[in-house]
């Protein structure tokens, strides 16, 4: 069976037209997660027995961008295991090779993000989650660990009063590679992403019906984030 990451790289590689786009939607916006109650229940508590997301552009280009990172380059997965911890990183990748693209985001919400991040209410039988904002509130505020760099030095003479000293650098000389971006739509208040697979640029927007094209023409859209990676050393 075919990982979402191989199936968007075949669909790539095997369609010639100018308009190269994947076959099927990824990270639609928004998004409907029923409770299922069994069968012996008699009533449910809480009282709502679905979850409805709205406004989930905040968070869908850099679920799609990590995604393709951690499919992308082999080391990230361990790197990002080291912060995350390994359990979120393995059911975040199953989640989106499964396809369960509200799943996916809702672990984003509850395991990363702080309640005071995004507004809800309960309507009718419904918890309604509303993400509007912005991408760095609800999603790169949770990545400061990730993002900041740590240097260590040792001294090997046992005399040294300080054999273990550790500074966060202001500067740093490492070279970064360019792994995608994220877009905003001033008029429309809606963020979208851009990336590299299988050595062509896609554009991802949630809000498309096909919502995963090839960029093979200019988005007039405002530059809002660029994403980076460190190089593998070699």
């Amino acid at each position: 069976m075919k990982t979402l990451f191989e199936e968007i790289k075949a669909s790539i590689k095997n369609n010639y037209n100018q308009d190269r786009s994947f076959w099927r939607p990824v990270l639609p916006w928004g998004g409907v997660f029923t409770i299922k109650a069994g069968r012996k229940a008699v009533s449910c508590t809480p009282l709502y027995v679905e979850i409805r997301l709205k406004n989930t552009c905040t968070i869908d280009g850099f679920l799609m961008l990590l995604y393709v990172i951690l499919n992308e380059n082999e080391n990230f997965p361990r790197e990002l295991s080291l912060h995350f911890g390994r359990e979120f990183v393995d059911c975040f990748l199953y989640l989106m090779d499964t396809y369960s693209f509200t799943t996916v985001k809702l672990l984003w919400i509850w395991d990363k993000m702080e309640k005071q991040q995004y507004k809800s209410e309960v309507h009718k039988a419904s918890l309604i989650i509303d993400l509007f904002g912005n991408e760095h509130d609800n999603f790169t505020k949770n990545l400061e660990n990730l993002m900041s760099t740590i240097q260590e030095s040792y001294c090997s003479n046992w005399r040294c009063p300080t054999r273990v000293q550790e500074d966060q650098q202001r500067t740093i000389n490492i070279k970064y590679l360019l792994e995608g971006a994220t877009l905003f739509n001033k008029e429309e208040h809606h963020y979208s992403a851009a990336f590299q697979i299988g050595g062509h640029w896609m554009h991802y927007d949630g809000l498309r019906n096909v919502n995963l094209i090839l960029l093979n023409k200019p988005e007039f859209l405002l530059l809002s984030s660029l994403v980076y990676i460190r190089a593998t050393e070699k």
